[in-house]
């Protein structure tokens, strides 16, 4: 059931809510300005999203998982949300696995008990985007291929990238690695960690 609370939709009983608004609460290590164009992947119920949105940035939301999908909706009414998950293929259905007593907890490559769903994937690359500022992206261990899937939009715009590196063992030198080879002269700072299990690193291209 979606409920209305402080401001912000979010399922009952979701113990990842309160851990988003406080994560997302804690200053980025740069600022969102209006004219900005953010895309948020693994969008959750739009945390990030709004509070990109009412920095004055046009904010493309892609979230795949259908009850979660519902909340991003409500409380991100005038971004461009899609019930789709990030990846190197387009139009290919995969299954994703779900807990909506934490939505944080979603993935297509990790194990989650609770719910199951089939969905399509998009890249980055397929929106066909004609500027990009900012990506973040939270997609719970398939954050390589959605780099993969976004080579080209990165290489043009070079924006900055939030990535979550919490989910793999190696997701750290691994990722970083595929920054480089996407589009070298990136620089890569681990973020001090903003709540339970959270790492993020934060790539800026500098130049080589």
């Amino acid at each position: 059931m979606i409920v209305f609370r402080d401001g912000w939709y979010r399922l009952e009983g979701d113990r990842g809510f309160e851990v988003f608004r406080h994560e997302y609460s804690t200053p980025l290590p740069f600022e969102i300005r209006p004219g900005d164009a953010v895309v948020d992947l693994g969008a959750n119920v739009g945390v990030f999203s709004r509070l990109a949105f009412e920095s004055g940035a046009s904010v493309l939301s892609v979230e795949p998982v259908p009850e979660v999908f519902a909340v991003l909706k409500l409380n991100c009414p005038k971004c461009d949300c899609r019930m789709m998950a990030a990846y190197d293929l387009d139009n290919v259905t995969i299954g994703i696995e779900y807990d909506l007593s934490d939505t944080g907890k979603s993935s297509s490559v990790l194990p989650v008990e609770g719910k199951s769903c089939q969905t399509s994937t998009v890249t980055v690359d397929g929106f066909n985007l004609d500027r990009l500022t900012v990506i973040k992206m939270d997609i719970e261990g398939c954050e390589e291929r959605a780099l993969r899937g976004a080579m080209e939009t990165i290489r043009a715009f070079r924006p900055r990238m939030l990535v979550s590196i919490e989910h793999l063992p190696d997701d750290e030198s691994r990722l970083s690695a595929v920054i480089d080879a996407i589009q070298p002269g990136y620089r890569k700072t681990v973020l001090p960690s903003r709540g339970p299990g959270d790492r993020t690193l934060y790539c800026e291209w500098r130049g080589r």
